[in-house]
């Protein structure tokens, strides 16, 4: 069954597999939003952010960028 919110995706890419693919990539973006509103509120309020984080599990990617240290792990579901 076709989800209202994929409305704009071609039917053929609507199913099984691929359906929760962009139900996924969209949990995560959104989950990113959300933590990236923590990320700058602290930053206004000179919070110091040890690291940012997209995902849990193990690391995948990173870097630092003046005392932060920002990171892509295996599992993006989470902040």
């Amino acid at each position: 069954m076709k989800s209202d919110l994929l409305c704009f995706i071609p039917e053929s890419l609507c199913s099984g597999f691929a359906e929760h693919i962009f139900k996924g990539v969209g949990c995560s973006a959104i989950i990113l939003f959300h933590e990236l509103g923590h990320f700058i509120v602290a930053k206004i309020n000179h919070i110091t952010v040890k690291e940012f984080s997209m995902g849990f599990g193990p690391k995948l990617f990173q870097f630092h960028k003046k005392e932060t240290q920002y990171t892509l792990r295996l599992i993006p579901l989470g902040g």
